[in-house]
């Protein structure tokens, strides 16, 4: 939000310079962003025209003769400005001015004419972006004298990023109630006055659905002559980032912008009763912008009970829109669902001023008062009258904010310091809250507009946030220790990453979603996706149900400049519920990836983990070999994993150059599983005895079930380890294994240590075939 601080010193003294207020509104909660100080006009003069003839070289240029002092000759002009006529005071650059875009103006000469010097229009001078014409100085303005006499004061803007549950501080007003309330001033008491006429309004208006819109109000203002706002009103919407328009449609975001109320204006000749209902199947409207929509029966319309007037809280539809020929319009104010108001907005793309202060909520007592204030604007610029009486639809009354209950103990608990009763109540009521005290208990009543405000700890934050965080003593809390219960899928993910990273991985974190493209390209696209109702853009259309393709596009990219990429992702992926529930399944999947050309990427992928497997104690988890260079995690015989070579079609898709291998597990389905408890044992007083042993087998025996049978053949025999392994020349594969043999209750000789090594030798001959080679 842009908060002119010209236009709140009209709502509150502020006795802070600009730097000291955005740190005061920081500190607060409402973050200053920027504070923007607009350049002052210097080196223009007021000139008068004199003559303005159409150029002989050029339709939409005028040869201008301009006096800039008197008793001298006028100088000639070239201007393009569609409202320059004789008679008019304007603001003249002459040659060697530096404008606002920082160019210096040179004399020129245009389609064969010259000119000397530039009639100037706001956007040309930094008074905002408009370029739709010369800026017209009062007649009073004297020919020769600086012309920043008559131009808007360079303004002061501070830009504020107000967070989403503050809805109230979304204008002028409300912004003047914070700075109010941190600076303890008071807030100045504006006083509209409204006239109206004796004729009455008889607009009918109705509401089909509360819930969609709780209250409407209309009035109707008649006899206008729609002209453009005033110079200073036209310079304030400019400030706030709105473009100026026309006398009413300013006068509407003005009250919006100051009030926090938005609200719209229908030529009224189009619109006879006003119906708020639902959108129809297959409904359209044209809205202001010149787009034809298409509406859902999710939508609040505004119609005239046949057809669409406005999508409602949002933008007016383009056939009842208020022209320079208008001279009777109707005014709406009015309260809308934010979540209707939020998802209809997305749906469309049209996020606005007036969406998004609707989307926070809006004070309940905001809407009479805002429809009285833009029928004063409007008949002060635009002439005309106001019907009496107001057409309102849904709430008559106002709902009564609930009352909380505060006891001045949990405030002092919540805050870590102690607030004393007196300042407790006087920061409540500076923020216009009603508060009644008895004992140590507060009965608070938060005013209309503060909807946030729900629960005591609201308040205790209201009360930290004004009495200055930063003036808070620095001590840490006393956090009593509790054993925290972490759930089995977290802390197995939680374990599984420490031993990634142990074992030389980088985690990486990807999008949960992918392109349809993405999906055909890694043959996923016959598997049933989510789909996203409204993606940020294309590539984001589809909820994943694998991790393989974002991992492997990283690590194509990764491999450009790398020898040897090791990744790995732990992330939720999305499957479509098998039971006929709404909500998907989501199980939470290790994605991992290896390239490089050694060690053989796949033994350093199955290595891992078989490593991670032997570090929970799994009972019934088993690595099964499919092929030399895939295999299945499998419980029970149930898939829950896969590992595998990355193939030529998908290595060419995202331009790996080396020999790669991807893994994806489900850890969900992974935590389930059975382990066998963990037993402390004493440190072994007896040293342990080693022995390298190679064996020629077949190659299809699985080096799991080799480690497998060897640890069942003896209990001495404390691990199992590969070290090596070869291609034999006869066809059979070279297998070496380191052996370690320990036992709890003495020193080993060679002759046990053999006997087991013999038996060992006897075991693999039995059940693979296997020679010992040495």
């Amino acid at each position: 939000m842009r908060l002119p601080l010209d236009w709140l010193k009209e709502f509150v003294p502020v006795r802070l310079n600009p730097a000291k207020l955005a740190e005061a509104l920081t500190v607060s909660g409402s973050e200053v962003e920027k504070i923007e100080t607009q350049a002052e006009v210097t080196g223009i003069v007021v000139g008068e025209v004199l003559a303005a003839v159409k150029h002989p070289n050029a339709d939409r240029l005028k040869v201008c003769e301009v006096r800039l002092v008197n008793d001298q000759a006028p100088r000639q002009i070239v201007c393009g400005a569609p409202n320059v006529a004789a008679g008019q005071k304007v603001c003249v650059a002459l040659p060697g001015t530096v404008l606002a875009n920082g160019l210096e103006l040179k004399k020129a000469n245009i389609r064969g004419v010259e000119s000397d010097g530039m009639i100037c229009a706001r956007d040309e001078l930094g008074l905002g972006a408009d370029h739709s014409g010369i800026i017209v100085l009062p007649a009073e303005a004297e020919v020769g004298e600086p012309a920043a006499k008559w131009l808007p004061k360079p303004k002061i803007v501070l830009e504020l990023d107000i967070t989403p549950n503050r809805g109230d501080c979304l204008s002028i007003r409300g912004m003047a109630r914070e700075v109010a309330a941190i600076t303890g001033t008071a807030l100045k008491i504006q006083k509209f006055r409204l006239s109206e006429a004796p004729e009455r309004n008889n607009l009918k208006v109705k509401i089909q659905n509360l819930k969609d819109c709780p209250q409407y109000v209309a009035r109707v203002v008649t006899g206008i002559k729609v002209g453009d706002s005033p110079e200073h009103i036209q310079a304030r919407l400019l400030a706030c980032g709105v473009r100026p328009i026309n006398a009413v449609v300013d006068a509407t975001n003005y009250v919006m912008l100051e009030l926090g109320q938005p609200m719209h204006a229908f030529d009224a000749e189009k619109v006879k009763t006003i119906l708020v209902r639902r959108a129809k199947a297959n409904e359209k409207i044209k809205t202001l912008d010149g787009q034809n929509r298409n509406l859902q029966v999710s939508d609040i319309v505004i119609t005239d009970g046949k057809k669409s007037l406005a999508i409602a809280g949002i933008m007016g539809g383009a056939e009842t829109e208020v022209s320079r020929n208008t001279q009777k319009i109707i005014l709406e104010s009015a309260r809308f669902d934010p979540v209707k108001i939020r998802l209809t907005a997305n749906r469309l793309g049209l996020r606005s001023e007036a969406s998004n202060r609707f989307e926070k909520g809006l004070d309940p007592a905001l809407a009479l008062e805002a429809a009285d204030r833009v029928c004063e604007l409007i008949t002060a610029w635009c002439g005309g009258k106001i019907l009496k009486g107001r057409s309102i639809a849904g709430q008559k009354r106002l709902p009564k904010p609930k009352p909380i209950v505060l006891e001045l103990a949990y405030v002092n608990r919540m805050l870590g310091v102690k607030v004393s009763i007196k300042a407790a109540k006087q920061k409540l009521e500076a923020l216009q809250c009603q508060v009644l005290i008895s004992g140590q208990r507060f009965k608070v009543t938060p005013p209309s507009f503060r909807l946030d405000l729900l629960a005591p700890i609201d308040l205790v934050e209201e009360i930290g946030r004004l009495m200055n965080y930063n003036t808070f003593p620095l001590s840490l809390p006393a956090i009593p220790q509790k054993l925290k219960i972490v759930p089995v899928n977290l802390s197995v993910s939680s374990f599984t990453r420490k031993r990634l990273l142990a074992a030389g991985f980088t985690e990486v974190a990807t999008y949960s979603f992918y392109s349809q493209k993405t999906a055909s390209d890694f043959d996923l696209a016959d598997q049933t996706h989510l789909s996203v109702a409204n993606p940020l853009n294309p590539d984001q259309a589809l909820l994943r149900r694998s991790i393989m393709p974002q991992l492997l596009e990283i690590a194509g990219r990764a491999g450009i400049t790398r020898d040897s990429v090791k990744i790995f992702e732990i992330g939720k992926v999305f499957w479509p519920s098998e039971q006929n529930r709404k909500l998907p399944d989501e199980p939470i999947m290790l994605g991992l990836v290896c390239v490089q050309k050694q060690p053989e990427p796949y033994l350093v992928i199955k290595g891992v983990l078989e490593d991670l497997l032997a570090s929970f104690n799994f009972r019934d988890v088993r690595i099964h070999q499919s092929t030399q260079t895939s295999a299945r995690l499998v419980i029970a015989n149930e898939p829950i994993g896969i590992i595998g070579r990355v193939g030529e079609k998908y290595a060419k898709l995202v331009k790996l150059k080396k020999p790669a291998t991807f893994a994806e597990i489900d850890l969900s389905q992974l935590a389930l599983a059975q382990r066998t408890p963990k037993r402390i044992k004493s440190l072994p007083v007896y040293p342990a005895v080693t022995r390298d042993l190679a064996f020629a087998l077949p190659k299809s025996v699985p080096h799991a079930e080799l480690v497998r049978v060897i640890r069942q053949i003896d209990p001495l025999i404390l691990s199992v380890r590969g070290f090596d392994r070869y291609k034999l020349p006869n066809g059979l594969l070279s297998a070496a294994l380191k052996i370690t043999f320990q036992s709890p209750g003495k020193t080993l000789t060679n002759e046990e240590v053999q006997r087991i090594v013999d038996k060992i030798a006897e075991e693999m001959q039995k059940n693979f075939g296997a020679e010992l080679r040495s």
